[in-house]
């Protein structure tokens, strides 16, 4: 069974997340893991989704922590939104390709794109 991780923590990108996420969930053979931080953990609530907080089971804001979480969770592959202000979507696409899993970022929009992957 494929493992598959879905993250995003602005409401934008929790808008993309969202409906790929109940799409993957029904199907058979993937087991969908929903987490998300500060306000996309909100959308995930009023769209009857329950969401993890991704803070709560890493041990830090590095690289190795995300890795970590990535090991210990057994993911095949990684879904995120694109945040521009916050690092987490970044590093967990950083620990990814160090573990050499595919990561699929979704935008929410076209603005400011140079700085959601730089």
């Amino acid at each position: 069974m494929k493992r598959i991780l879905f993250f995003s923590r602005d409401p934008g990108a929790a808008n993309t997340i969202i409906p790929v996420y109940e799409t993957m969930s029904l199907k058979e053979g993937y087991t969908c893991l929903l987490y998300g931080k500060e306000f996309a953990l909100q959308k995930y609530e009023a769209a009857g989704l329950k969401g993890s907080d991704i803070c709560n089971e890493l041990q830090g804001e590095l690289v190795v922590h995300y890795k970590n979480f990535i090991e210990s969770h057994h993911i095949d592959c990684i879904v995120t939104g694109t945040t521009s202000n916050d690092y987490s979507d970044r590093m967990l696409w950083h620990a990814a390709s160090m573990l050499e899993i595919p990561t699929i970022a979704i935008l929410d929009q076209w603005m400011n794109y140079k700085d959601r992957f730089t």
